[in-house]
């Protein structure tokens, strides 16, 4: 979690030169889990 300061002012930085922000998220479980990328037209199909 402490990367997460480190992204906000880099995406600031990003955003102030005109680029898009990286947008991510973290989850932390320890069990079973299903993984993807959803609703973008970007998305993968593994």
């Amino acid at each position: 979690m402490r990367s997460t300061v480190p992204w906000q002012w880099a995406n600031q930085k990003w955003q102030r030169e005109g680029l898009p922000p990286v947008q991510m998220r973290v989850g932390i479980f320890t069990g079973p889990v299903a993984v993807g990328s959803l609703g973008s037209k970007h998305r993968l199909e593994c």
